[in-house]
Protein backbone atom coordinates (compact mmCIF):
# COMPACT_ATOMS: atom_id res chain seq x y z
CA UNK A 1 0.00 0.00 0.00
CA UNK A 2 3.02 2.21 0.84
CA UNK A 3 4.18 1.72 -2.67
CA UNK A 4 1.15 2.61 -4.47
CA UNK A 5 0.97 5.92 -2.51
CA UNK A 6 4.34 6.99 -3.59
CA UNK A 7 4.12 5.60 -6.96
CA UNK A 8 0.56 7.36 -8.15
CA UNK A 9 2.13 10.51 -7.52
CA UNK A 10 5.00 10.08 -9.15
CA UNK A 11 3.51 8.89 -12.21
CA UNK A 12 1.08 11.27 -12.02
CA UNK A 13 3.72 14.00 -12.34
CA UNK A 14 6.16 12.04 -14.94
CA UNK A 15 2.66 11.25 -17.25
CA UNK A 16 1.77 14.79 -17.38
CA UNK A 17 1.69 16.66 -20.68
CA UNK A 18 5.43 18.44 -21.68
CA UNK A 19 5.27 21.24 -24.21
CA UNK A 20 8.92 19.79 -25.05
CA UNK A 21 6.98 16.52 -26.49
CA UNK A 22 4.25 18.55 -28.29
CA UNK A 23 7.89 20.19 -29.67
CA UNK A 24 9.83 16.96 -30.74
CA UNK A 25 6.21 16.19 -32.20
CA UNK A 26 6.17 18.83 -34.40
CA UNK A 27 9.96 18.73 -35.66
CA UNK A 28 9.43 15.63 -36.59
CA UNK A 29 6.18 16.03 -38.33
CA UNK A 30 3.97 14.20 -36.33
CA UNK A 31 0.72 16.50 -36.10
CA UNK A 32 -0.88 14.08 -34.33
CA UNK A 33 0.70 13.25 -31.56
CA UNK A 34 1.59 17.00 -31.30
CA UNK A 35 -2.48 17.71 -31.40
CA UNK A 36 -2.91 14.87 -28.54
CA UNK A 37 -0.22 16.85 -26.27
CA UNK A 38 -1.27 20.32 -26.99
CA UNK A 39 -4.98 19.27 -26.42
CA UNK A 40 -3.59 17.48 -23.05
CA UNK A 41 -1.58 20.62 -22.36
CA UNK A 42 -4.61 23.16 -22.92
CA UNK A 43 -6.64 21.08 -20.38
CA UNK A 44 -4.34 20.83 -17.51
CA UNK A 45 -2.48 23.79 -17.59
CA UNK A 46 -3.96 26.59 -20.60
CA UNK A 47 -1.82 29.99 -21.17
CA UNK A 48 0.04 31.86 -23.33
CA UNK A 49 2.43 28.98 -23.68
CA UNK A 50 -0.06 26.20 -24.93
CA UNK A 51 -1.47 29.22 -27.32
CA UNK A 52 1.88 29.55 -28.82
CA UNK A 53 2.15 25.72 -29.41
CA UNK A 54 -1.35 25.66 -30.50
CA UNK A 55 -0.53 28.20 -33.41
CA UNK A 56 2.61 26.57 -34.27
CA UNK A 57 0.33 22.97 -34.84
CA UNK A 58 -2.31 24.83 -36.57
CA UNK A 59 0.22 26.75 -38.95
CA UNK A 60 1.53 23.18 -39.64
CA UNK A 61 -1.44 21.73 -40.03
CA UNK A 62 -2.65 24.37 -42.44
CA UNK A 63 0.29 23.58 -44.91
CA UNK A 64 -1.17 19.75 -45.91
CA UNK A 65 -4.56 21.62 -46.49
CA UNK A 66 -6.41 23.23 -49.14
CA UNK A 67 -9.41 25.83 -49.64
CA UNK A 68 -11.59 26.44 -47.05
CA UNK A 69 -10.28 24.17 -44.31
CA UNK A 70 -6.37 25.85 -44.75
CA UNK A 71 -8.35 29.04 -44.17
CA UNK A 72 -10.01 28.02 -41.68
CA UNK A 73 -6.81 26.58 -39.83
CA UNK A 74 -5.10 29.83 -40.79
CA UNK A 75 -7.98 31.95 -39.41
CA UNK A 76 -8.49 30.50 -36.13
CA UNK A 77 -4.62 30.90 -35.36
CA UNK A 78 -5.10 34.84 -36.38
CA UNK A 79 -7.82 35.46 -34.40
CA UNK A 80 -6.57 33.93 -31.16
CA UNK A 81 -3.80 37.21 -31.52
CA UNK A 82 -0.72 35.12 -30.22
CA UNK A 83 3.02 35.49 -31.84
CA UNK A 84 1.98 33.79 -34.83
CA UNK A 85 -1.16 35.51 -35.62
CA UNK A 86 0.38 37.82 -38.56
CA UNK A 87 2.06 35.32 -40.06
CA UNK A 88 -1.54 33.47 -40.14
CA UNK A 89 -3.09 36.35 -41.77
CA UNK A 90 -0.39 37.40 -44.19
CA UNK A 91 -0.68 33.48 -45.45
CA UNK A 92 -4.54 33.66 -45.50
CA UNK A 93 -5.08 36.64 -47.49
CA UNK A 94 -2.13 35.38 -49.93
CA UNK A 95 -4.26 31.59 -49.95
CA UNK A 96 -7.16 34.15 -51.14
CA UNK A 97 -5.55 35.97 -53.70
CA UNK A 98 -4.20 33.03 -55.06
CA UNK A 99 -7.63 31.29 -55.39
CA UNK A 100 -8.87 34.47 -57.07
CA UNK A 101 -6.18 34.87 -59.18
CA UNK A 102 -6.68 31.18 -60.42
CA UNK A 103 -10.32 31.76 -60.79
CA UNK A 104 -9.69 34.54 -63.26
CA UNK A 105 -7.10 32.39 -65.11
CA UNK A 106 -9.57 29.75 -65.41
CA UNK A 107 -11.58 31.96 -67.22
CA UNK A 108 -14.15 31.92 -64.31
CA UNK A 109 -15.02 35.95 -63.26
CA UNK A 110 -18.02 34.87 -61.34
CA UNK A 111 -16.26 32.41 -59.33
CA UNK A 112 -13.62 34.97 -58.74
CA UNK A 113 -16.19 37.60 -57.69
CA UNK A 114 -18.06 35.50 -55.63
CA UNK A 115 -14.53 34.52 -53.37
CA UNK A 116 -13.68 38.62 -53.35
CA UNK A 117 -17.38 39.32 -51.85
CA UNK A 118 -17.63 36.15 -49.43
CA UNK A 119 -13.77 37.28 -48.16
CA UNK A 120 -14.92 41.38 -48.20
CA UNK A 121 -14.06 41.55 -44.68
CA UNK A 122 -10.92 40.40 -45.01
CA UNK A 123 -9.60 41.56 -48.29
CA UNK A 124 -11.77 45.03 -47.82
CA UNK A 125 -8.70 47.37 -47.53
CA UNK A 126 -6.38 44.99 -49.69
CA UNK A 127 -4.95 47.06 -53.14
CA UNK A 128 -3.49 43.98 -54.66
CA UNK A 129 -7.52 42.36 -54.22
CA UNK A 130 -9.15 45.28 -55.70
CA UNK A 131 -6.66 45.14 -58.59
CA UNK A 132 -8.24 41.06 -59.07
CA UNK A 133 -11.19 42.34 -58.56
CA UNK A 134 -11.51 44.62 -61.38
CA UNK A 135 -9.92 42.05 -63.13
CA UNK A 136 -12.82 39.76 -62.39
CA UNK A 137 -15.40 42.37 -63.89
CA UNK A 138 -12.83 42.90 -66.97
CA UNK A 139 -13.13 39.49 -67.76
CA UNK A 140 -16.46 39.37 -67.16
CA UNK A 141 -17.48 42.39 -69.61
CA UNK A 142 -15.50 40.23 -72.01
CA UNK A 143 -17.72 37.21 -71.38
CA UNK A 144 -20.98 39.36 -71.75
CA UNK A 145 -23.17 38.84 -75.01
CA UNK A 146 -25.09 42.05 -74.94
CA UNK A 147 -23.98 45.44 -74.87
CA UNK A 148 -25.82 46.16 -71.48
CA UNK A 149 -23.80 43.35 -69.72
CA UNK A 150 -20.52 44.66 -71.34
CA UNK A 151 -21.40 48.48 -70.24
CA UNK A 152 -22.21 47.67 -66.59
CA UNK A 153 -18.99 45.73 -66.32
CA UNK A 154 -16.54 48.29 -67.80
CA UNK A 155 -18.34 50.51 -65.52
CA UNK A 156 -18.13 48.55 -62.42
CA UNK A 157 -14.13 47.46 -63.02
CA UNK A 158 -13.22 51.30 -63.97
CA UNK A 159 -15.00 52.26 -60.57
CA UNK A 160 -13.04 49.65 -58.56
CA UNK A 161 -9.68 50.45 -60.03
CA UNK A 162 -9.56 53.08 -63.40
CA UNK A 163 -6.82 52.95 -65.59
CA UNK A 164 -6.31 54.24 -69.14
CA UNK A 165 -7.46 50.74 -70.43
CA UNK A 166 -10.68 50.49 -68.01
CA UNK A 167 -11.64 54.35 -69.21
CA UNK A 168 -11.32 53.49 -72.91
CA UNK A 169 -13.26 50.29 -72.57
CA UNK A 170 -15.95 51.83 -70.28
CA UNK A 171 -16.19 54.57 -73.36
CA UNK A 172 -16.74 51.94 -75.85
CA UNK A 173 -19.33 50.12 -74.03
CA UNK A 174 -21.15 53.43 -73.30
CA UNK A 175 -20.98 54.13 -77.06
CA UNK A 176 -22.48 50.73 -78.02
CA UNK A 177 -24.98 50.68 -75.82
CA UNK A 178 -26.31 54.16 -76.99
CA UNK A 179 -26.04 53.45 -80.69
CA UNK A 180 -28.30 50.12 -79.41
CA UNK A 181 -30.57 52.17 -77.67
CA UNK A 182 -31.05 54.90 -80.09
CA UNK A 183 -31.57 52.52 -83.36
CA UNK A 184 -34.47 50.84 -81.11
CA UNK A 185 -35.87 54.55 -80.53
CA UNK A 186 -35.54 54.92 -84.59
CA UNK A 187 -36.33 51.41 -85.51
CA UNK A 188 -40.34 51.71 -86.33
CA UNK A 189 -42.54 48.85 -84.56
CA UNK A 190 -43.61 45.99 -86.30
Amino acid sequence: FAVVLVLCPLIGYLGRPRAEVARAALARGDLTQARLVVEALNATRPGRDVVALLDELELHEARGLSGDARLAKLDAVTLRNGERSREARELARRHRLDEVRAAIAARQSEAALEKLNRWAGALSSDPEAQELRASALDARRVACTDDLCRFAAARDARTVRATPTRDAAFTEARGRLLRTLTAREVSPDP
